[in-house]
């Protein structure tokens, strides 16, 4: 006779399973689908309180040229993110080809822009398609890239808050804001980097548990979990001059950044501008793409942009130009990057389960 309290059999437990990830599949689709929606509808508004001829009063000064250059640009913004990242990865001993890299670093892009994640949508796809040896390493080296980035972009963001608090007349609620927003994203960044140094998936999975939130797929992977974490807090805490190096290359990187938006500023016809100027903005316009709910960052771009440009007395039609302009670069490398992705399918296929 079977006895009551058995345990479901495998089949009852793997139908659950299945139930569970295709309720979860969905559940990702539409809140996909309704992010795209919103992004979309508070773009439309932003084009329609902004007006579409003074928008096009803009983007008509750019010629085919001056957008081959920006294409350029961007190219070697790429390069220049990609041998940033070869540093990290170096120092970890893992030396795949460069033009790997470049796929991984551009895949990753992809994914990211195109989904409602920010910074690290497709960092698990960059991971997998980089040809490391140790998957672990990779992982790391990857996060260790992407919180140097960021801790860089706070660094410089702070300046233009300097900056923008000696040179420019701002209402005392906008100074306030903009100082708040300096210390609460320093005092991120320093959290980020201690926690770092002691195991910061490990703390992430602990503070699940303690909630009742038991993923478990990153339990059973828990070792693997704190190998990813003892390699970063290995770079964090005994790498100082690679560390200091990665800083300094990405630093050079975001002046990079700048000179693509004051070029792009210079090919729309704007003429009250100056590259300090464009550092503030740009600095200042990534507080557009840490919100991690809407893909590529729709309408909160151009809503940052546009608040941006009218403190610093520039016409909202030249802000969504902008917008416009570094929006058809970033689709064209996230379409660059999709075909990287459908190019190592059978990899992601086989690991990324």
């Amino acid at each position: 006779m079977r006895s009551t309290g058995s345990r479901p059999s495998s089949a009852v437990i793997g139908r659950h399973d299945r139930s569970r990830t295709g309720a979860a599949v969905i559940s990702r689709k539409r809140f996909l689908t309704l992010s795209w929606i919103l992004g979309l509808a508070l773009f439309v508004v932003i084009i329609a309180r902004t007006g579409q001829a003074r928008v096009w009063e803009s983007l008509k000064q750019l010629s085919w040229k001056s957008l081959a250059w920006l294409f350029l640009l961007r190219l070697i913004y790429w390069v220049m993110r990609t041998y940033y990242w070869k540093i990290i990865l170096d120092s970890y001993g893992e030396r795949p080809p460069f033009a790997n890299l470049f796929a991984a670093r551009i895949a990753g892009h992809a994914l990211s822009y195109l989904t409602p994640s920010s910074h690290f949508g497709g960092e698990a796809v960059r991971a997998l398609v980089a040809d490391c040896r140790d998957r672990k390493k990779c992982f790391a080296s990857i996060i260790v890239d992407t919180t140097l980035e960021i801790l860089t972009v706070v660094l410089f963001a702070i300046v233009a808050v300097v900056m923008a608090l000696s040179r420019v007349g701002l209402p005392g609620q906008v100074k306030f804001f903009l100082v708040a927003a300096a210390a609460a994203a320093g005092l991120a960044v320093l959290f980020i980097l201690n926690r770092q140094r002691k195991g910061i998936f490990i703390w992430l999975l602990d503070l699940l548990v303690k909630i009742r939130i038991r993923p478990g797929i990153l339990e059973r992977n828990r070792d693997k979990i704190r190998q990813v974490d003892d390699h970063i807090a290995d770079f964090m805490k005994g790498r100082r001059n690679v560390w200091v190096q990665a800083v300094g290359f990405n630093g050079l990187i975001v002046l990079f950044w700048t000179l693509e938006i004051h070029l792009t500023l210079a090919f729309l016809g704007a003429v009250k501008t100056n590259y300090l100027l464009s550092f503030m903005i740009t600095t200042l316009g990534t507080l557009a793409f840490v919100i991690p709910a809407i893909p590529a960052s729709l309408g909160t771009f151009e809503l940052t942009y546009v608040g941006l440009f009218t403190l610093f007395g520039l016409s909202s039609g030249l802000a969504v130009s902008v917008t416009l302009v570094r929006r058809i670069l970033a689709l064209f490398w996230a379409g660059t990057g999709l075909v990287f992705v459908m190019l190592n399918n059978k990899r992601l296929s086989s690991q990324g389960r």
